[in-house]
């Protein structure tokens, strides 16, 4: 399950040093049933491993725009600045 109910720090990603801009790419297959549940106010969070292997913890929110009626699906693609602060999530 892709949705849990978390705190409020945008993302949990370890880094390497060396990058200035870190994206992370990623998988999702979310239901539109799952997807309510943020809604709701039962979910305020989304967990996701990328292709690297690392996790990663970002707002359900930020996913708004690729809300289908069958949920959300596909491979995406979340961009932060050298303080873990969200810059852009698209869709590859």
């Amino acid at each position: 399950d892709h949705l849990q109910d978390s705190g409020k720090k945008l993302a949990d990603v370890q880094w390497w040093p060396t990058m200035s801009n870190r994206k992370v790419y990623f998988v999702l297959q979310i239901s539109a049933h799952q997807y309510l549940e943020y809604y709701s106010g039962a979910v305020q969070d989304v967990v996701a491993v990328a292709r690297d292997g690392r996790t990663i913890r970002f707002p359900a929110n930020l996913l708004r725009p690729f809300v289908t009626q069958d949920g959300i699906c596909g491979e995406f693609v979340i961009e932060f600045d050298h303080d873990n602060k969200f810059v852009a999530i698209d869709k590859c």
